[in-house]
């Protein structure tokens, strides 16, 4: 994305803010969002003691963009308290310099995750949100920033199907994402795709 000085000159941002700005520096929807949630409510108490439109609104959507067997979310603080063992890899390496794993590395680690009953997180912070052409990089084996959990792990500690999303309770970071109708989602996500297919 551009990022323009106020003397006119241009700078392509290459990483979009370390992955937080995927439509853009002050985007005018995102913009907008912002506004209308600070005349409304800046920060609710803890997640799991509080509940808003905006973070029922924020769940709906990423089910609907997400795997069909990831149908809950849950909004954590932080990757830590998201999750307390896993195995975590991103599907592509972002800030160590665009690596992508050998043909069959993410799958191996799915089926060792599956032999011992460990959680696979796929770390889509860089590749997730239609940055690599798709909303989830890694598809029915991983979702946006959160996981996917193993069949065995889920029957002992929790429901399968379950996106943990890192936002906790800042009303701010969930509702923007309300702001993008899926018509222009799906639009962004073909020109991605076509361009990425063009390098």
């Amino acid at each position: 994305m551009l990022v323009r000085h106020r003397d006119g000159r241009e700078y392509l941002d290459l990483t979009a803010g370390w992955g937080v700005t995927c439509l853009g520096h002050c985007h005018p929807a995102l913009i907008e969002a912002l506004s209308r949630q600070l005349r409304c409510c800046m920060q609710t108490p803890n997640c799991n003691l509080s509940y808003t439109g905006s973070q029922a609104e924020a769940a709906k959507l990423l089910v609907s963009i997400s795997p069909q067997a990831l149908t809950k979310v849950f909004f954590a603080s932080s990757e830590t308290e998201a999750t307390e063992g896993a195995i975590i890899v991103e599907p592509i390496q972002g800030e160590g310099g665009v690596n992508v794993p050998p043909a069959g590395y993410l799958k191996g680690l799915r089926e060792i995750a599956n032999r011992h009953d460990i959680l696979l997180i796929f770390d889509e912070i860089q590749t997730g949100m239609g940055r690599t052409g798709k909303m989830v990089h890694v598809g029915g084996r991983g979702l946006l920033i959160g996981c996917e959990l193993a069949t065995a792990l889920s029957t002992r500690c929790l429901e399968e199907g379950v996106i943990v999303n890192v936002t906790h309770a800042k009303v701010l970071r969930i509702f923007p994402a309300l702001n993008i109708d899926l018509p222009t989602l799906e639009k962004g996500l073909r020109t991605v795709s076509r361009i990425l297919k063009e390098l």
